[in-house]
């Protein structure tokens, strides 16, 4: 639960803020900080808040977000919004602790990592950084039965580079959407997107990389596969959108989607 390392920290507005206290308090757990939008913005900790609110916030490296919402339809728009998870508003107090809990979980570890979370080659998000990702939006995905998908891509004969992950980050520019980086491929992870969505990125992905310019006087050809889960652990997912991304680069242009399982 919250600790000195992950204070709780409610904001929004203040009938709301006092409301959803009142709340958490009767669900059993400390009585949280109730600052302003504006002096919650710099702090560490466990930020509930609600989604108008939390459109107004800068991302903090050392903070997690649970956003709470009056209705089921306005899930995904939290999460699309940043934060790290998103409950019900009306939930039951077990399902607001075990929230709370899970964001508590998650501020701790962020506010103590040791090591660099970007790949300095590339850019993008370290593999064992981008896993933990994928393992807590599949987490959440299962719980509020939402589409997840991956999209892998990977260059032919040739290492992942940084001009490749920028060429990414001009497609995909949703806070959520992260780009995880190894030795062979690159990782696109899109929380709450459903799987046609996600083919069309991925063919927007594909053109992002063919303007690239010619490395060492050879153009690098890519393969792209792409997987959508609901359902799936992030080994299973990985390798779904990896056998697709191979069968792709045998075929000229082509993105391959695994249907969503």
């Amino acid at each position: 639960m919250p600790t000195a390392d992950a204070p709780l920290i409610v904001t929004g507005a203040p009938a709301w803020r006092a409301r959803i206290a009142d709340t958490l308090r009767d669900a059993g757990l400390p009585t949280p900080d109730t600052p302003t939008p504006t002096a919650a913005l710099s702090r560490p900790g466990v930020l509930i808040t609600d989604p108008g609110t939390l459109a107004r916030l800068t991302p903090n490296a050392g903070r997690a977000t649970l956003a709470l919402v009056r209705l089921e339809r306005d899930l995904a728009r939290a999460l699309d919004l940043g934060a790290d998870d998103a409950e019900l508003e009306s939930a039951s107090p077990a399902a607001l602790r075990a929230r709370v809990h899970a964001a508590c979980a998650l501020a701790a570890a962020r506010a103590h990592r040791p090591t660099p979370l970007h790949d300095e080659p590339t850019g993008a998000y370290r593999a064992d950084v981008f896993d933990l990702a994928l393992a807590r939006d599949l987490a959440t995905a299962e719980r509020l039965g939402l589409p997840l998908s991956l999209v892998c891509v990977a260059p032919r004969d040739h290492a992942p580079d940084a001009a490749a992950v920028t060429a990414l980050k001009r497609v995909v520019r949703r806070r959520t959407d992260l780009i995880g980086a190894s030795d062979t491929h690159l990782s696109v992870l899109l929380p709450h997107t459903p799987h046609a969505d996600a083919l069309r990125l991925a063919r927007d992905m594909r053109e992002a990389l063919r303007a690239l310019p010619a490395t060492r006087g050879r153009r690098v050809t890519y393969g792209i596969g792409v997987a959508t889960t609901v359902e799936d652990d992030a080994a299973r997912l990985t390798e779904r959108a990896l056998a697709g991304c191979r069968a792709s680069q045998g075929a000229r242009g082509h993105v391959n989607g695994d249907k969503p399982r």
